[in-house]
């Protein structure tokens, strides 16, 4: 059988309050909650910062995915571009790897991932039939596709289902 249940002890209220019929606990008769706190700070911590770090991690992918997706832009939009000949003054296009430097190079600049960038460039259609397109004649559809293998930083160290995520962009532009 419990004993009897201890009664508060309240302070009397003092003249200068503002309602002198208000009656303030006293501090010193209340039981210290100092440890349940540390307890539900305990349980609920782990999962706010699974939360919070989840955020960062999947907007930094959500920007690499963005950055990948501009570079094949830019990628698209310098291969239907074609440079003159200084020689014989002709027109040429592009060759495959001058397209992925440029595709390379957007990317060294503007990932936000911290690991160098491991991205594979494809170009379609190849160097040969973009040289055999005539200028002006018919229009040639140019697509660049950049593959992309993003690491996640902390949620992949502690989760190993988020430890790669794949990620694809390809724009195609018309060759006239």
């Amino acid at each position: 059988m419990l004993g009897p249940i201890p009664k508060r002890r309240f302070l009397t209220p003092t003249r200068n309050q503002a309602d002198p019929g208000i009656r303030v606990p006293d501090p010193a008769a209340t039981p210290a909650q100092g440890g349940q706190a540390l307890v539900e700070l305990a349980f609920v911590l782990p999962l706010l910062l699974i939360i919070l770090f989840g955020i960062v991690e999947f907007s930094l992918a959500m920007f690499d995915k963005a950055m990948i997706t501009n570079a094949s832009r830019e990628g698209a939009r310098y291969a239907i571009l074609f440079r003159t000949n200084v020689s014989n003054g002709s027109y040429q296009p592009h060759t495959d790897a001058e397209i992925t430097a440029v595709v390379n190079s957007y990317l060294a600049g503007h990932l936000v991932s911290f690991s160098p960038a491991s991205a594979s460039v494809t170009v379609s259609p190849d160097y040969a039939a973009r040289s055999a397109h005539v200028s002006g004649q018919d229009e040639l559809p140019v697509t660049v596709t950049v593959n992309y293998r993003y690491s996640f930083y902390i949620l992949g160290r502690f989760w190993p289902a988020f430890s790669l995520l794949d990620m694809s962009a390809a724009s195609t532009m018309i060759m006239e």
